[in-house]
């Protein structure tokens, strides 16, 4: 079984409760912003936030009613397996017709490793040299 996919469906147990807590979707978004720093969650968070920037309302609201006013707790990094869900992601939006520019943007990484993820696409619209 490939290392990636047994991680992916048994996440380190500090990422698992934040996916517990918010979703998959917002935790590897957190991860990706926060991941490998201590983090608080206030109890409140007031309109603007950059809790709710980042992860939208009502997963910001989710994150403080799980961890809100704890001490701070460390964000894990991207593990190999939030990095496969983010891979699959990738090429989910990929094949709705996202351009590789679009994907950097979105998953905060660079085309070119956007590119290794989805490996050798032929691109129709771009002619032959010869």
């Amino acid at each position: 079984m490939n290392a990636e996919i047994k991680n992916l469906s048994a996440p380190p147990r500090s990422l698992q409760q934040i996916v517990d807590a918010i979703g998959m979707d917002a935790a590897l978004v957190l991860v990706a912003h926060y991941g490998g720093i201590r983090l608080y969650v206030p109890l409140e968070l007031k309109p603007g936030h950059p809790l709710i920037e980042l992860l939208g309302e009502e997963a910001a609201q989710k994150l403080c009613r799980a961890f809100g006013g704890d001490e701070h707790f460390d964000i894990p990094l991207n593990t190999s397996g939030s990095r496969a869900e983010r891979n699959r992601r990738i090429r989910e939006r990929r094949c709705q017709g996202l351009s590789h520019s679009r994907l950097a943007r979105e998953f905060k990484t660079t085309e070119r490793n956007i590119r290794n993820i989805l490996g050798v696409e032929v691109d129709d619209r771009q002619g032959g040299l010869f």
